[in-house]
């Protein structure tokens, strides 16, 4: 009976030993894990952060090229100006035989 009692007794702390193996390398696994997820949040941070700073210096681009465009069509509009000007002052000529023709196909002005 002994002798069943002592292979009982191995049998227990080979399970034993076997469990706690297994539970060091669970342990092990959730360590690899954590580092894993670990490095990865730090990676999508950095890519966050670059998207932010790309979309920052695209949107200053936007502004600027609006500013210029508008500048550009404020130059323009203020160039138009003074033909127009200069058109409604100089005095009214004659008209010719063209512009007659041209304005016989015009409806009239109110």
């Amino acid at each position: 009976m002994n002798k069943y009692l002592r292979l009982a007794v191995l049998e227990k702390n080979r399970g034993v030993v076997q469990g706690l193996e297994a539970s060091d390398a669970l342990g092990n696994i959730r360590a690899t894990v954590r580092e894993s997820e670990t490095r990865n949040a730090l990676a999508l941070e950095s890519a966050l952060a670059d998207l932010r700073a790309e979309q920052s210096a695209a949107l200053q681009a936007n502004e600027e090229l609006v500013v210029k465009t508008l500048q550009a069509f404020s130059q323009f509009l203020a160039q138009q100006e003074p033909d127009a000007e200069t058109l409604s002052k100089q005095p009214a000529a004659e008209p010719s035989r063209a512009s007659a023709a041209t304005s016989a196909f015009l409806p009239p002005k109110l």
